[in-house]
């Protein structure tokens, strides 16, 4: 059961920190695409940033956004807070593609866990940041925590079912156990009419009950011949033993 449960529980973390990350690729995918649309109008067109705010954002996916790089508006704010390169690894900011990773925000002493894209105004033009979609990862403990809980109140009913089981297996085995050894022990007193009951059946202890039960009507008929035996020579020998006896007397008597 503990094996099982570590197992299952393993599985699912690792279940769970896979579907956290495809939904932050999901989300920074879907998230960079609104940002790149923006800046590309507000650098052909003089449009403004983005009018929707990124708590609105942050709030609609439960999570936390970031940006590292160039401004996307000059002069304008993005709503995005602006994280420097050094507080990403050095592999996600060496890389052009879409990551996946984990990293402490400066300010936080927490880890999160975190999907970054490139932010391009064109598909082949150069990046000018990173967006980066993150959230905690105690988040994720607090998707397990429950299936912990579970699996706690699961093991513990199966253990309390596995107890009742095994006493009543150890009560079916060790019951005939002890009755043949009490049967033992009056056979080695001499009471050889005891017999096991139970001995009608096709497992191990049936069987060796059924021996026994053979084994003392053996012993108790060898007995019974044994002192009928005695009984008859007794009787064989008593007979003129008791003639001699009586011209014995007669002889003293002066009788013969």
């Amino acid at each position: 059961g503990i094996v099982a449960a570590a197992i299952a529980l393993r599985l699912f973390q690792d279940l769970t920190r896979d579907e956290s990350l495809a939904e932050l690729r999901r989300e920074v995918s879907g998230i960079t695409q609104l940002y790149a649309d923006a800046a590309l109008r507000a650098a052909d067109e003089g449009a403004d940033a983005p009018d929707f705010a990124t708590e609105a954002l942050e709030e609609a996916t439960g999570d936390v956004l970031f940006y590292v790089g160039a401004p996307a508006f000059p002069g304008q704010e993005s709503g995005l807070v602006r994280l420097p390169e050094s507080a990403l690894p050095a592999d996600v900011r060496a890389s052009a593609e879409p990551e996946t990773f984990t990293f402490t925000p400066p300010g936080e002493s927490r880890p999160f866990l975190a999907a970054s894209e490139p932010l391009r105004l064109e598909p082949e033009a150069e990046p000018l940041g990173r967006i980066i979609v993150a959230k905690p990862e105690r988040a994720l403990r607090d998707q397990w925590v429950p299936l912990l809980k579970r699996l706690l109140v699961a093991f513990g009913l199966g253990s309390l079912l596995a107890g009742l089981v095994g006493w009543w297996m150890s009560r079916r085995i060790t019951g005939p156990v002890l009755a043949l050894a009490r049967a033992s022990d009056e056979v080695a007193a001499g009471n050889y009419a005891v017999r096991v009951p139970g001995a009608h059946g096709t497992d191990e202890i049936a069987h060796l009950a059924e021996r026994f039960n053979e084994m003392a009507a053996r012993l108790g008929a060898t007995e019974e011949r044994e002192r009928q035996f005695l009984m008859s020579v007794s009787h064989e020998l008593r007979t003129p033993l008791t003639a001699i006896k009586g011209h014995v007397d007669a002889l003293r008597d002066g009788l013969i």
